[in-house]
């Protein structure tokens, strides 16, 4: 019934965008990731979003930023194929990219952590596959030993609430999903860049 419920706001709002628009839709995914894994040419969906750990205002120091990649299996994203027959076009998410906890600054932050809810307050990395849709796969998390896991910020337009980056980060298998496939034991995503839009009241 969910799944019927999300396809029918899916073809909503196909009804007010053109189809140059289906890659990046507003309220989910408002850009785009690229980089080399394991060597190939590999590109995602892109959100991202911004809290603080100061309760009483957005304090600079204080703001961090979230970096969500998602694919899905047919290259684009949530959007059914064909408006006329939703249900076999359904988009199914297969992999899940993110970045937590970086700061909007132009230096250079180092990913450290390997604790995915960030209670130490340092940049975490993970990476998980999906099996149809919501499904846990392959979980990957950050590998410690890696001496080039980071991402840098090279530039934000507050005006656009834009916000764009570039990344290095090596993941090493932690949870194996059993489907009789034999994963990779490490994922090294290189030459990593995003663009994507955040909230405005992220710079306000």
């Amino acid at each position: 019934m969910l799944r019927l419920v999300f396809t029918w706001i899916i073809l909503l709002f196909l009804t007010t965008c053109n189809q140059e628009e289906e890659l990046k839709i507003p309220g989910i995914y408002t850009g785009t990731v690229s980089a080399l894994k394991n060597g190939e040419r590999w590109s995602a969906l892109a959100r991202a979003d911004c809290w603080s750990a100061s309760t009483s205002s957005k304090v600079p120091d204080s703001l961090y930023f979230f970096l969500d990649a998602d694919v899905y299996n047919n290259g684009k994203g949530p959007v059914p194929s064909s408006t006329a027959d939703p249900l076999p076009g359904y988009a199914f998410l297969t992999e899940s990219f993110v970045i937590r906890k970086f700061r909007l600054t132009s230096e250079k932050q180092y990913i450290t952590s390997i604790d995915n809810q960030n209670q130490l307050a340092l940049v975490s990395s993970y990476y998980l596959t999906v099996v149809g849709g919501d499904v846990l796969g392959d979980k990957y998390d950050l590998d410690t030993t890696a001496t080039s896991n980071f991402i840098q910020i090279i530039n934000y337009d507050s005006s656009k609430a834009e916000i764009e980056g570039i990344f290095n980060v090596t993941l090493s298998l932690s949870k194996d999903a059993n489907d009789g496939k034999v994963p990779p034991e490490k994922f090294e995503f290189t030459e990593g860049r995003f663009t994507v839009k955040v909230e405005k009241d992220c710079f306000e």
